[in-house]
């Protein structure tokens, strides 16, 4: 018997189509590939994945989970492609809730995390003076992140909250937005 991917039995011809389906972004040009090591990705990539998957009408679950498999960065299908739900290629379900076991701390990040906010930080600094696209990103996701981690419970101060903030920020754009503070309060103390 002929094998297809990953040693699982050959697709039959309804699977092919599937596979083949020109309604499926092709590996390189428009898939969104997930990488192992960015796993706060995976959610959305999961979602992204399932939507093309369905706008497509790939039903098998194996073609399902060996397209996901494609869609990975190689040393993160290396990795993932001896799973047991992959071997078995019987559930499409099964493999995605493995996958989100495997990172459970990305799945359920609905509370956030302080490691979640230096991900953002790190991902933006340094920011310096002139990039305001970059900065108005940067606000937009840090005060996603740490509005996560100032409700109940309540992880973050507000201190440190603006402490972690200023840490993306170039030292001479600290330095500019404290000059103008100050003459803005100098100018009009009310302020």
């Amino acid at each position: 018997m002929a094998t297809a991917f990953f040693g699982l039995p050959a697709f039959d011809a309804a699977e092919k189509d599937e596979w083949n389906s020109s309604k499926l972004p092709k590996k390189h040009k428009t898939a969104q590939l997930f990488d192992m090591e960015e796993p706060w990705e995976l959610t959305p990539w999961i979602d992204k994945s399932i939507a093309q998957l369905d706008a497509a009408d790939v039903k098998s679950d194996k073609v399902r989970i060996v397209k996901l498999l494609d869609w990975m960065q190689p040393k993160t299908r290396e990795v993932f492609h001896k799973l047991e739900e992959v071997t078995t290629a019987t559930n499409f379900d099964n493999f995605d809730k493995k996958l989100k076991e495997i990172f459970p701390e990305s799945v359920t990040d609905k509370l956030g995390s302080k490691a979640g906010l230096l991900r953002v930080i790190r991902k933006y600094k340094p920011i310096r003076i002139g990039e305001r696209e970059r900065l108005h990103l940067y606000n937009i996701q840090f005060k996603v992140e740490a509005a996560k981690l100032q409700t109940d419970p309540v992880i973050l101060s507000n201190i440190e909250v603006v402490t972690m903030y200023l840490l993306a920020l170039d030292p001479d754009l600290v330095t500019q937005v404290k000059l103008r503070l100050m003459m803005m309060v100098q100018t009009d103390p009310n302020r």
